[in-house]
C-alpha cells in the first residue's frame, strides 16, 4: 500500500499513513476536527549515481564550440580569398 502524508489545517499536525489509492482521510484524529486534513504532496527527487550525464553534456558543448570556431575560421578565410 502507498504511503501518504497529511496535514491538519487546524492543529498543523503532519503525519504519514498507508492506505489504498481509493481511500482519502478527512478527519484529524489528534484534534478531532472534521474535514481538516489536506494531503501533502510527495517530494520527488532524482539522483544520478555519477556525473555521467553532466560529462556527456559538457563534451557535447565543447564539440559544438569547436565546430562553431572552425566555421568562423572558414568564413574568415573565404572573405580574404575573394
Amino acid at each position: 500500500m502507498p504511503k501518504y502524508a497529511y496535514k491538519c489545517s487546524e492543529c498543523k499536525d503532519i503525519f504519514e499513513t498507508s492506505h489504498s489509492m481509493a481511500e482519502r482521510l478527512t478527519d484529524c484524529e489528534k484534534c478531532n476536527t472534521i474535514n481538516s486534513l489536506v494531503k501533502v504532496p510527495a517530494k520527488i527527487s532524482t539522483q544520478y549515481k555519477d556525473s555521467e550525464v553532466g560529462k556527456i553534456v559538457n563534451e557535447y558543448i565543447e564539440e559544438a564550440k569547436e565546430e562553431v570556431n572552425e566555421e568562423k575560421r572558414r568564413y574568415k578565410e573565404q572573405e580574404w580569398e575573394t
